[in-house]
């Protein structure tokens, strides 16, 4: 039987003073943020019916007319007038977001705070610049790190990465050893005849699961054989299983293209056996 209350007890809303005795939650304009769309181009949103999308100009006004009714807070949402693999439009310095975000107005010093950290953020493209031009020459230098590059979702970052992190090939004589080794396979706890299996042990290179992740990810979107795993387990595991177990077949790919010197488009479904043989041996 419910301990709630069949009938509301409207004596406690009769009079101010008990109603903030017993409310539990407590509104107002202040805590409230509001969302905006940002696009070159004003249109109206079909898929949020209610929400626009509002050029630089026509935002200043809709934030003029809300800060007058007490709402102080605003989430951007960039929509370019064009996309690419590489969201540039997010990043680039006079992107639709970034334009919105120079032109609202401030309070002094939070005007001189925006300008510090926008200043900032230029500092630290100039400095990861070089280092992204880098990566990419040492990539090329490099011929497994071309092999890998060559499989969809794999840059030169991961590519480089994983070269170095698995070392000499011939230390794995399993594609499975390999997971293990990069803490991609689940933890288990098995007692007598029962066997129980946990999250993945996340051992290894931290840094190199985060970057496989990242590259499964992207695989799923380009590559149609990971795309169609994906989805199929997506079906019946949360999304989060389903990318680490990406993750896993992706480390399981690479370490086979090395291991037979074979490309993305050349590679065939290998048996996880140590009777294929290393590129190179007799």
């Amino acid at each position: 039987m419910s301990s709630f209350p069949d009938v509301r007890l409207r004596r406690f809303r009769r009079t101010a003073p008990l109603r903030g005795l017993v409310r539990e939650t407590r509104l107002s304009l202040d805590q409230f943020v509001m969302p905006y769309f940002v696009a070159p181009e004003p249109l109206a949103n079909d898929d949020l019916p209610g929400m626009a999308r509002f050029t630089v100009d026509g935002l200043l006004r809709e934030v003029d007319a809300l800060a007058a009714s007490g709402v102080q807070a605003v989430m951007l949402f960039g929509i370019p007038s064009a996309k690419d693999e590489e969201a540039t439009g997010a990043w680039e310095d006079d992107g639709i977001v970034q334009q919105a975000l120079r032109a609202l107005p401030l309070a002094p010093w939070a005007a001189r705070r925006r300008q510090d950290l926008l200043g900032l953020l230029q500092s630290l493209d100039e400095q990861v610049a070089p280092l992204d031009r880098a990566v990419q020459a040492a990539a090329e230098e490099s011929t497994t790190a071309r092999l890998l590059m060559q499989q969809p979702g794999v840059g030169p970052i991961t590519a480089l990465a994983f070269v170095l992190t698995i070392g000499d090939v011939s230390r794995f004589p399993r594609g499975k050893q390999v997971a293990s080794y990069l803490g991609l396979i689940p933890r288990e706890h098995s007692s007598g005849g029962r066997q129980k299996l946990g999250g993945i042990t996340k051992q290894g290179n931290r840094m190199m699961r985060y970057l496989l992740v990242e590259a499964a990810h992207q695989a799923t979107r380009y590559d149609a054989e990971f795309k169609k795993e994906y989805l199929h387990r997506c079906h019946a595991r949360p999304k989060q299983v389903a990318k680490v177990a990406a993750a896993r077949k992706l480390a399981v790919k690479l370490y086979w293209m090395l291991r037979t010197a074979k490309a993305h488009s050349e590679s065939v479904a290998i048996e996880s056996s140590p009777r294929v043989p290393l590129v190179g041996a007799s």
